[in-house]
């Protein structure tokens, strides 16, 4: 997967730049105008943040753009707020991708995952996550090694209390065994560890509650000030959306899920049972 701005969005990027250019206005002011950061205004004519379609709006109308300019630009900002597969194990590798999460995750106030099968990324142990790289590395194409490195390096980001992470886990996923016995003991002492942590929450979606939604696909919810999006994986890979129609559905489907979920002592009480369920290799 590479890191850089789809031609497309640079495309976007450079018609936005032309209309800010046009009002004889610097970025900062150009911001200011519209009510945005001057970080806002520069990374979106770079492509390196892509607007919603109603901010694009904004932005023409503010540089006196004619409707049909307007009408284009709008209508790209919405084709690319749908972008397709964003990733795929065929496509780059592995390390490159979790490099690319982690930036993401660093520049967010915030995230909400939710992981039906297994556990979630910021959360493994190494060995855990090596075991699961593996698993994904089919034809032995990544350097794997690496990729565990690069996630490891994500999981500073949970100790820095300005950022709520919220986690939503299956008892499912907490079951899933990639290893041997020893290595998911360690990985759910590792949750009991991190849920005492004050800005973490890691919520267990229980068997025997009734369910409040279907448990279809892992999606990551970003709080990104200024390109907040979700990032939905599936078999073959994952897809990212930003347009506000279905980051609102997939914010409604986390509430639904959270509704059937146990959190806090609740949450430790069935990893402790998990645990002690294990069967010793």
């Amino acid at each position: 997967m590479s890191t850089q701005p789809s031609r497309r969005r640079q495309e976007l990027g450079a018609e936005l730049r032309k209309l800010r250019k046009s009002t004889g206005m610097n970025t900062t002011d150009f911001g200011a105008a519209c009510g945005w950061s001057q970080s806002k205004v520069s990374k979106s004519e770079r492509g390196a943040t892509l607007l919603s379609p109603e901010d694009v709006e904004a932005w023409a109308r503010k540089a006196g753009a004619d409707q049909e300019v307007l009408d284009g630009l709008v209508s790209l900002a919405v084709q690319l707020s749908s972008e397709d597969l964003t990733w795929s194990p065929e496509q780059g590798e592995l390390a490159e991708r979790n490099a690319y999460i982690g930036e993401v995750e660093r520049e967010s106030a915030g995230l909400r995952n939710f992981q039906p099968s297994a556990i979630s990324g910021l959360l493994q142990t190494a060995d855990y996550a090596r075991r699961v790289m593996t698993l994904l590395d089919v034809g032995d194409q990544h350097d794997v090694g690496a990729a565990v490195a690069k996630r490891m390096d994500r999981q500073t980001l949970l100790y820095d209390t300005s950022k709520h992470l919220e986690f939503l886990l299956t008892e499912g996923a907490l079951r899933w065994r990639p290893g041997p016995a020893s290595l998911m003991l360690a990985q759910l002492d590792r949750l009991l560890s991190l849920a005492t942590l004050p800005n973490v929450t890691i919520g267990v979606l229980p068997f025997d509650r009734e369910a409040t939604t279907l448990y279809v696909n892992g999606f990551t919810i970003f709080d990104h000030p200024e390109d907040p999006f979700v990032l939905v994986e599936t078999y073959h890979g994952e897809r990212r959306f930003r347009d506000e129609e279905k980051l609102n559905k997939y914010r409604e489907a986390f509430a639904r899920l959270r509704e059937s979920a146990v959190t806090g002592v609740d949450a430790t009480a069935v990893i402790r049972r998990i645990m002690s369920e294990v069967p010793r290799d």
